[in-house]
């Protein structure tokens, strides 16, 4: 949550810690030593989990202090996404199998499953809202689901017209970013679950849209190889930013800054 660290996995199976104050490097063992799928910090920053493949799907949690396995379990199928709860308690996870799965972590037991989604839950699409009453999900059948965690119900978001492939909640959690294989990155009031705004430009796929700078901005990094923002009021295009070569998979923020 202060931004000095940040963790990078693959289908190579390593898993790195990246200390971004002093410019060092971890790396982080104990695996099956198949693909990592997923990765979530704790909202306190005390310790990560992973989704990684081997013999056995499993979640891990490691210590950023120690950098030891403090937890671990099997899964059922392969998980794409992750997201924790704002106090900590909660890990949820989605991927193949079509569900949502809320786990307790501090007895790695299931707490409520979430049935909905017609197709595999993407990577990046899962988010807790502030309070932790909210989770949004996005899946490959073009939909977003808000789900009330405690009733289990949903507010299903249509708009999209192919794989929807993040959610991303405003800094105020009254809008929600989505992007998605048709192109577009699209705004949704979270309480109505009207959408505000579909913002184009991209050729291709939109991995993933986050905000930054209070909400003010919006940042989607593209299968075209390029990253754009977006002035979240008006809708306009302020920058397009070129230098990669390949599909930008992924982008965070930590206040003005993009990774």
């Amino acid at each position: 949550h202060d931004g000095h660290l940040l963790a990078v996995g693959g289908s190579d199976g390593r898993l790195m810690l990246v200390d971004l104050v002093n410019h060092q490097l971890f790396r982080l063992e104990g695996g099956p030593g198949g693909e990592i799928t997923a990765l979530a910090f704790h909202p306190q920053d005390e310790w990560l989990a992973s989704a990684e493949e081997g013999n056995d799907p499993h979640i891990i949690l490691r210590s950023l202090f120690s950098r030891q396995i403090l937890k671990r379990w099997k899964t059922d199928g392969k998980i794409y996404a992750l997201a924790i709860s704002p106090d900590g308690k909660y890990l949820a996870m989605g991927g193949k199998n079509k569900k949502i799965t809320l786990w307790e972590i501090a007895t790695a037991t299931v707490v409520k499953t979430f049935e909905g989604h017609e197709a595999t839950i993407s990577s990046g699409g899962l988010a807790f809202n502030h309070s932790g009453e909210i989770l949004a999900s996005a899946s490959e059948d073009h939909n977003v689901h808000l789900w009330d965690v405690k009733s289990g119900n949903a507010v299903i978001l249509r708009g999209h017209t192919d794989d929807v492939q993040s959610v991303a909640f405003s800094p105020d959690y009254k809008q929600l970013a989505t992007s998605g294989a048709d192109g577009t990155v699209r705004l949704w009031q979270v309480d109505s679950g009207k959408e505000l705004m579909t913002l184009n430009g991209h050729r291709g796929i939109v991995f993933k849209a986050t905000f930054f700078d209070e909400g003010r901005y919006l940042i989607a990094a593209g299968q075209d190889t390029t990253l754009r923002i977006w002035e979240t009021q008006s809708g306009v295009t302020m920058q397009i930013l070129h230098g990669h070569t390949a599909s930008v998979n992924d982008v965070i923020t930590y206040q003005e800054q993009a990774f």
